[in-house]
């Protein structure tokens, strides 16, 4: 993605030094900065674990193989734009359907090196994707908003181990041959009731 002429925080304080309220502001920062699209949250499973197992040069060596495997399947299904914090990556995409493609074939080639008994095992993964208007910040690794929010939970803090998990606004936008696939859920989540639609990997990536 290209950089903003402006940074989106950088206009946001020239409009509070000018003695204006950001605020009245938002439909032309919505319009310059604003971008629909899908957000996922990719998490990793075990990596608390195996550090304490095995120690953190062998945690970050599996991290690393993850990663190799991971990003490429993100980037053949159109992630225009990522972030890597720690054990996890969080992904844009232009429509959910990508989203979805781009993790379950992640899943894909993580199983196939994972059934590999030559190979060392990387981590398997969960994620959480959501769908809406972020705000896109021009500095690399700042999206903000509600399906940021939301997809960060579900993949973060909801989802096991090759679990997908979909906002309502990610599964109503998911093509209608998949949704059968997902059953509905809800959880709470730091105080928040959230509803959303959930898939084992398994049941796709057989």
């Amino acid at each position: 993605m290209q950089r903003m002429v402006k940074r989106l925080m950088d206009r946001i304080r020239d409009i509070r030094n000018a003695g204006e309220d950001p605020v009245t502001f938002e439909a032309e920062l919505l319009a310059k900065y604003g971008r629909r699209c899908a957000v996922a949250a990719i998490d990793s499973s075990g990596f608390t674990k195996t550090t304490n197992a095995h120690g953190i040069i062998h945690a970050l060596t599996l991290l690393s193989q993850k990663r190799d495997l991971v990003l490429p399947a993100l980037k053949q299904h159109g992630c225009f734009e990522h972030i890597t914090e720690a054990d996890s990556f969080i992904a844009l995409f232009p429509d959910v359907n990508s989203a979805v493609n781009a993790v379950l074939e992640a899943d894909k080639q993580l199983q196939h090196v994972i059934h590999d008994e030559s190979s060392s095992q990387p981590y398997e993964i969960c994620a959480g994707i959501g769908y809406g208007t972020l705000l896109i910040t021009g500095d690399h690794g700042e999206f903000f908003g509600p399906d940021m929010n939301l997809a960060s939970k579900l993949g973060e803090d909801t989802a096991d181990k090759r679990e997908l998990l979909l906002t309502s606004e990610a599964f109503n936008a998911l093509v209608l041959e998949r949704q059968p696939l997902f059953s509905d859920e809800i959880c709470t989540v730091s105080g928040n009731t959230i509803c959303f639609h959930k898939v084992h990997m398994s049941r796709v990536n057989a």
